[in-house]
This record gives C-alpha cells, sequence and structure tokens, in this order.
C-alpha cells in the first residue's frame, strides 16, 4: 500500500511527507516544498499534537526551508512559538543542568 493510502495522521505517512518536504526543498523546488511542508506541519498539529517528535521535526524543516527562501521572519517564528508548560519544564531543566556542570578546562 502507498502512503496516499494511509489515515492523514499516520505516524509512516507524515514522516514521509517531512522527507519529500526536505527532498524538495534540496532541489530547489520551492514552491512545491513550502506547499507540503505547510501541509505536512498542520497535519501533525492536529493529528500528533505540538509538542510530538514527528511535529517538531516538520516545524524545523518547514523553518528552515523559509530561510532558503529569505523568509526570515517566518523562519524564526515557527522556531520561537510559545512553548507549553510541560516543555518549558524540560527546557529549565536543561538550562539548570549546563549552568551546574563544570565548563571545559574549569577543573
Amino acid at each position: 500500500a502507498s502512503f496516499a493510502s494511509r489515515p492523514e495522521g499516520d505516524w509512516a505517512r507524515l514522516n514521509a511527507s517531512n522527507v519529500l518536504t526536505q527532498a524538495l526543498r534540496m532541489m530547489h523546488d520551492y514552491t512545491e516544498a513550502l506547499s507540503l511542508g505547510v501541509a505536512t506541519l498542520a497535519t501533525a498539529r492536529r493529528a500528533l499534537g505540538v509538542e510530538d517528535e514527528l511535529t517538531l521535526t516538520a516545524m524545523g524543516i518547514l523553518a528552515s526551508l523559509h530561510r532558503a527562501i529569505f523568509n526570515v521572519a517566518l523562519a524564526l517564528a515557527l522556531l520561537s512559538p510559545p512553548l507549553p508548560t510541560a516543555t518549558s519544564a524540560l527546557v529549565a531543566a536543561a538550562s539548570a543542568a549546563s549552568i551546574s556542570r563544570p565548563h571545559r578546562g574549569s577543573y
């Protein structure tokens, strides 16, 4: 069965869409890449949620596409959304861990 025959929110289908979006960007087919990237991100957000790894990957791919076509403001907006509480807690914990570790050469 093809990926197109899978349900819209299927992980394998969304992952294939992410891979295809990246391939289109690398081939400089920005119009098709942008169309597929936007659709993939919207579907991933709706089907998997905003904190899912595949959704975050789609955000990163779309941001890199916008950066490639000089839409820097849109790229930054995709990479700087308001963080949900769970993600904020993880970021805070990671920051605290990196601050408390000695830096190379300081021992």
